[in-house]
């Protein structure tokens, strides 16, 4: 069950497609209904049992609405981003380590810049969105959080796991995939398979 939009910069629908033909699983593709947004935004709220302060919620309903349409039970993605370093400004974070690792020379210093380029395709080839990435690094809160590595990435994704966001995310993924009687199982966040 994948959402999919118009616009290029936010479909992921390539990936899901991938998924799909890998596990030989049929893909159920969901478009947001904008027509009755405030009817949803409400039930949304009311299901969440109060305001939904992060994106996505208006996706995730569709698509918990199309997958209680087929099935009780999903495994859902919840966990992967904060545990693989999935979130574009994560990026920063790995870079910042590679420069506090200690080298230095030319050769180091090429082999940096050829990483922070492919990090810039990985994304999407957005150019700059190191430079705006690098803007909200020195707010980022889960920068500030616990810090129980000498690697700031691996600080991030642990306050990104623990603190900031994915609790939140849970929060909503269990409100809203019980809106439609869906249990929601995120095998990301299995000890077993974070260990492996």
């Amino acid at each position: 069950f994948s959402t999919i939009y118009e616009d290029p910069a936010h479909d992921e629908s390539r990936f899901a497609a991938i998924a799909a033909r890998r596990a030989g699983a049929k893909i159920h593709r969901v478009r947001p209904d904008p027509r009755r947004l405030l009817e949803t935004m409400r039930s949304i709220v009311w299901h969440h049992d109060g305001p939904a302060p992060l994106r996505g919620r208006l996706a995730q309903w569709f698509v918990m609405q199309e997958a209680g349409r087929h099935v009780k039970v999903v495994v859902d993605g919840q966990g992967s981003d904060e545990l693989l370093a999935g979130y574009a400004g994560d990026a920063v974070f790995y870079l910042a380590d590679r420069i506090r690792s200690g080298r230095s020379g030319p050769r180091w210093f090429a082999e940096l810049c050829k990483e922070a380029s492919d990090l810039t395709r990985i994304e999407g080839s957005r150019p700059w969105f190191l430079i705006t990435a690098l803007r909200r690094y020195r707010s980022d809160p889960r920068r500030h959080g616990d810090r129980p590595f000498t690697s700031q990435l691996n600080n991030v994704l642990w306050n990104g796991l623990r603190t900031y966001g994915l609790p939140e995310l849970l929060h909503s993924e269990d409100a809203l995939s019980m809106a439609f009687s869906v249990e929601s199982r995120p095998p990301f966040l299995d000890h077993r398979l974070v260990e492996f």
